[in-house]
């Protein structure tokens, strides 16, 4: 593991990751931990946390041997490809939910990838990028990458947040798991070019910045570009939870960041956690 804060982080990243140097200087209070392997970003952030390393330390690896999404689920995570990387947030006077922040982040890593497309050639593949409620990230009708926040409280107060983002970005099609073709994609796989992990870092990171900053006063920009760009409002979907399931029209979300669902009969739950389904 190699720490670092502005000096002497060009030359010992992998080349498509040295672009983040420039980053680093420019944005004083990010302070970037990376290591070639690690077991999950998660985990090694909430170690470095409990150890008070700072806020807005971000840890970025390589590769992952024990990555993990939503619910402990596994995530492939190969080396020299993707991108994995967990930011530790220390927020004071949070007023808002953590599933905000997974929105935030969520919208920011969308942003990032719909701004390459457009800069890209014309012909370039694939559809828009688009968030699925709660935390997932798709290109068009396939996986592209996802999040995963998790809390730490002390004495029933937030100690602090881990923000991890996996993405898949220059993966060959060849390399996904069997079990995984056909649902998940990579930026490559749909462009057919390789992207610079490290300029890609940095435009996820700005755009968070600006998304989570937002927070601290109002979530409504935050919710209305989100709905915007999610293909989850106004779909319908099957929503499943621990209880059972759910069926119905996904109508919005709320100033928590709770799915909003209209069930037959007009009537309307709301969601805090769950995996859902589009039906269309």
């Amino acid at each position: 593991m190699i720490s670092y804060t502005h000096r002497g982080l060009r030359e010992s990243l992998p080349s498509d990751l040295r672009s983040l140097a420039a980053f680093q200087e420019e944005i004083k209070d990010f302070r970037i931990v990376f290591c070639e392997s690690t077991a999950s970003t998660n985990r090694l952030a909430k170690e470095l946390a409990e150890e008070g390393y700072p806020d807005k330390t971000l840890v970025i690896a390589d590769s992952q041997y024990k990555g993990r999404g939503r619910r402990g689920r596994p995530w492939f995570s190969p080396g020299n490809s993707n991108i994995y990387m967990s930011l530790l947030l220390r927020p004071r006077g949070l007023d808002f939910t953590p599933q905000l922040i997974t929105l935030s982040a969520s919208l920011a890593v969308v942003t990032a990838l719909n701004g390459l497309i457009s800069s890209g050639s014309p012909d370039t593949a694939g559809g828009p990028a688009w968030p699925k409620w709660p935390n997932d990230i798709y290109w068009d009708r396939k996986k592209i990458g996802g999040v995963l926040t998790e809390a730490a409280f002390r004495m029933n107060s937030l100690s602090f947040l881990i923000l991890g983002i996996g993405l898949n970005v220059n993966m060959d099609e060849t390399a996904f798991p069997g079990d995984l073709a056909g649902k998940i994609t990579s930026i490559k796989a749909e462009t057919g070019k390789s992207s610079d992990r490290g300029e890609l870092i940095s435009e996820i990171l700005r755009h968070f910045t600006n998304f989570y900053g937002d927070l601290f006063v109002s979530s409504s920009r935050l919710i209305r570009l989100w709905s915007g760009l999610s293909r989850t409002v106004n779909s319908p979907v099957r929503v499943l939870t621990a209880k059972g399931e759910i069926s119905g029209v996904a109508v919005g979300i709320d100033g928590r960041g709770f799915l909003r669902v209209r069930k037959e009969g007009a009537e309307e739950v709301l969601i805090n956690s769950a995996d859902i389904e589009h039906l269309l």
